[in-house]
């Protein structure tokens, strides 16, 4: 099942078909280092890496307090029209009313912005990840992810990775 977002095309790889992200256990919940997260590459340095041996390619960030921490893991991403697919893992680091949502995000070659839907999960501890895959009519210069905190319907905290 495929949702069509402007021109952004994300497609679940669940089993269902149906969301993006699953549910899973809080302790299947791993936290990546900081020396991971600073593993992650540019966007040049991305493409050669992919092409030459199918690299994988981390998007993340975390809110403030870290009560919203997320990431995108991203394969296939050789070239700027490939369709690349895309791991993204949420977490809810706080018992604050507040509920944790993930995005992702390209950036077009032509300069244009486009947003998958938010993916949300609430309460301390709980975890989400699913696989999708991504396709932009207009090349896919810079990717990563967009993760918030949203207390109702305003959103009160958010931070980005995309390069």
């Amino acid at each position: 099942m495929k949702a069509d977002i402007g021109k952004l095309k994300i497609a679940a790889c669940a089993a269902a078909g149906v969301a993006v992200l699953a549910t899973v256990p809080a302790q299947a919940a791993t936290a990546r280092s900081a020396a991971a997260q600073s593993a992650s590459v540019t966007l040049g340095e991305a493409h050669a890496q992919a092409a030459g041996s199918g690299g994988t390619v981390y998007r993340s960030c975390a809110t403030k307090g870290v009560g919203a921490s997320g990431e995108a893991e991203i394969h296939g991403w050789t070239q700027a029209g490939a369709k690349i697919n895309v791991k993204l893992s949420l977490m809810d680091g706080d018992a604050d009313g507040h509920y944790a949502a993930i995005r992702f995000v390209v950036q077009g070659l032509d300069g244009s912005w486009k947003y998958s839907r938010w993916n949300t999960v609430s309460g301390r501890g709980k975890y989400k990840e699913g696989w999708g895959k991504v396709e932009y009519s207009k090349g896919i210069d810079k990717a990563g992810v967009e993760v918030a905190e949203f207390k109702g319907k305003k959103m009160v905290e958010s931070c980005m990775d995309v390069r």
